[in-house]
């Protein structure tokens, strides 16, 4: 400790084996487990009875410095579940964590849940490594003494978490822990998720098992979605289950949790659009899409496509005589333009004259395939048409 200004010193204070340092003229403090921003405040205030123009103002006319020159060593013992279990020299002021890194770290069969310290014979606090590796949240990372004791049990309960979540892995479960927290756990649903059912595979207790290779059983468990408050938090908006009700489940030690994805596009109901539009391809297929739409999806007509009416390739309704697909005329019209310049007008010629009746919405089907024509001097050119059976 260096005082400077009215006054001018310099002490080195050793730690005596009770924690105390003794500062001449002022007394003995104890100091044993305190930082080094805790150890100023007790300084000032010490300080300050015996040297009055020491204090925190600005206008302070004495001041001091205190820095650590020397850490002492511990002695711990590091024993259970980790690489290199055995007695290590650490400092002082390390923690759990330093004395886990100096032993190697844990292994595979490690609980990272209840990590414990014993001093003195008696359980002296408890480190859940959780709240570290998934929050950045250090916890109860005690402070080691000489002659304590870290030791890592075997592991509790574990679930597999696999699918659509942020973080798929195998999980350890504190008791009292239920579905919801696993889920927390695995970092919530992911965008892609199926949220309206998830299934676990459990496996079946022994006196409940038949001869075969599959000894588990499939529970499926149907799932809600809350509707938003008009009163939703800050905290809602950051819940990773995105307002999915998850039933308190408790889980078994073995169990495996699936969380089915949305499916592809490949996988799911479609129409297809073909032709004479910006943007052709295959776009899903959900109750009550209209050509209209449909044609919104492609971006609309490129310049010169014909605007009377459109070919319709669909599934027929009996393939009993091997037919693959009927085919049907749908009225359109320059309606569904979507193109204009700068001042508000249609691009493009103007086409075969006909008149524009307002074409009916045309409801499609799964699986429809849309064939636009094009116009060349007045008469039209048909696409060729490409029915699929995908």
């Amino acid at each position: 400790m260096i005082l400077t200004g009215d006054i001018e010193r310099a002490y080195v204070l050793p730690v005596s084996r009770d924690g105390f340092i003794l500062i001449p003229q002022v007394g003995q403090l104890f100091v044993s487990s305190l930082t080094l921003d805790q150890l100023r405040d007790v300084l000032y205030a010490r300080l300050g009875h015996v040297y009055s123009k020491l204090s925190r103002a600005p206008t302070a006319t004495t001041h001091f410095a205190v820095e650590v020159t020397n850490v002492r060593v511990n002695q711990v013992s590091v024993v259970g579940e980790v690489t290199q279990p055995g007695s290590y020299q650490i400092s002082a002021l390390a923690t759990v964590m330093s004395a886990l890194y100096a032993a190697g770290g844990v292994t595979a069969r490690a609980n990272l849940r209840q990590i414990e310290i014993r001093r003195s014979d008696t359980l002296a606090a408890t480190l859940d490594l959780y709240a570290y590796l998934l929050h950045g949240v250090m916890g109860s990372n005690v402070r080691l003494q000489s002659g304590d004791v870290v030791y890592v049990p075997l592991h509790g309960k574990r679930v597999q978490v696999t699918g659509a979540v942020l973080r798929p892995a195998v999980y350890e479960l504190k008791e009292g822990e239920m579905l919801p927290d696993l889920l927390r756990a695995a970092g919530g649903f992911g965008a892609n998720a199926a949220v309206d059912r998830l299934t676990i595979h459990r496996i079946l207790p022994p006196i409940q098992r038949h001869p075969g290779p599959m000894p588990r059983a499939a529970l499926n468990l149907a799932l809600t979605v809350a509707r938003p408050s008009n009163h939703a938090s800050a905290s809602d908006d950051e819940d990773p289950l995105n307002g999915v009700v998850i039933p308190s489940l408790p889980l078994e030690n073995g169990d495996s949790l699936v969380v089915d994805s949305i499916a592809p596009l490949d996988g799911v109901l479609y129409v297809r659009i073909n032709g004479m539009v910006n943007k052709p391809g295959r776009y899903p297929w959900q109750e009550g899409l209209t050509l209209r739409d449909l044609v919104l999806l492609a971006r609309g007509p490129k310049i010169g496509a014909y605007l009377k009416d459109a070919e319709i390739a669909r599934l027929p309704a009996d393939r009993a005589q091997g037919q693959l697909a009927d085919t049907l005329r749908a009225p359109i019209d320059s309606t569904y333009l979507l193109e204009r310049d700068r001042t508000g007008r249609y691009i493009g010629p103007a086409g075969m004259g006909f008149p524009g009746s307002g074409a009916p919405e045309v409801p499609l089907r799964p699986y429809d395939v849309y064939e636009r024509e094009l116009t060349i001097h007045g008469s039209t050119r048909p696409m060729k048409a490409r029915v699929a059976s995908d």
